[in-house]
């Protein structure tokens, strides 16, 4: 009987042990066990997180890039003095990006069901010294040196009319979205393959295309990596039609090489960047 009451208490624990539980903030557990009727255990489990100092990890991110930064080759020293620049404020990468300014042909624009006096999608193009495009589409990477990657993906601007041919259940309420009501913090969740221990949900105020919006939030981890993913939305007015704005940053790494704390430090540190990237992409 010992051995049963050992195994069975200590067990979960075990079990558990092998996701973070960094996002366990002043929680107090209260387990009622019953075994075959005959044992009864009660178990309190109480976890606080430690305060984040994000003006301390931010420092510690400006100075790894700085460092990367005068390791590299540059054409000129103007070019080496703004990449400096931009490893100690990351919002200056907005400022020494590329406009980009997308002309949509008639196929495009049937595609995306813009009216036909929409003619150009914009967004500004972080510059290469911290993001590197990925791909096709507009999906920007940068991978610190200690192995956070970062992700902006910055989707089409779609009409809701359009979407609805396909998902005609299609609800751009953003706050409804966001608040992930289906899912349960603290157990497996299906976000991408059905595997994947939800450690917390949130949800802000975003400004997306100019519009008023919500970034949703959901903090994750699986058996191979640790992610923040944020989801921003907002919808616009525009000739009759309705706009969706939709686009999506994600800081992830190997979960055994980095902790949610790296995760946050790096989300902190591209914060000012992010805004402005998503806060002025428009169609016109």
């Amino acid at each position: 009987m010992k051995k049963l009451i050992f195994l069975f208490i200590y067990f979960p624990i075990i079990v558990s042990a092998q996701y973070s539980n960094y996002y366990q903030v002043n929680s107090t557990v209260d387990a009622n066990v019953n075994v075959n009727a005959n044992i009864n255990k009660n178990a309190n489990v109480t976890g606080t997180v430690t305060t984040i100092d994000y003006g301390a990890l931010a420092s510690a991110n400006a100075q790894r890039e700085a460092n990367r930064i005068s390791r590299q080759n540059y054409a000129n020293q103007r070019a080496k003095d703004a990449a400096i620049a931009i490893a100690n404020d990351p919002s200056k990468a907005y400022d020494y990006g590329i406009d980009n300014n997308w002309k949509a042909d008639s196929k495009a624009k049937k595609a995306f069901g813009w009216d036909k006096k929409m003619k150009y999608m914009y967004h500004k193009k972080p510059n290469n010294s911290l993001f590197v495009q990925a791909g096709d589409g507009y999906k920007y990477e940068n991978t610190s040196s200690d192995g956070v990657k970062t992700e902006i993906i910055i989707y089409g601007v779609t009409t809701l009319k359009k979407i609805r041919e396909t998902n005609p259940n299609y609800n751009p309420n953003f706050e409804e979205l966001y608040e992930y009501k289906d899912l349960k913090v603290g157990e497996i969740n299906d976000l991408i393959n059905g595997n994947e221990m939800l450690h917390k949900t949130d949800i802000k105020r975003a400004n997306i295309g100019g519009n008023s919006g919500f970034r949703g939030t959901l903090i994750w981890e699986d058996k191979y990596e640790k992610c923040i993913t944020d989801n921003y939305g907002s919808y616009a007015f525009k000739n009759k039609e309705t706009y969706i704005f939709t686009a999506k940053v994600r800081y992830k790494g190997d979960v055994d090489e980095v902790s949610f704390e790296q995760l946050e430090g790096r989300r902190y540190y591209f914060k000012a960047l992010i805004d402005k990237i998503l806060s002025t992409i428009k169609i016109y």
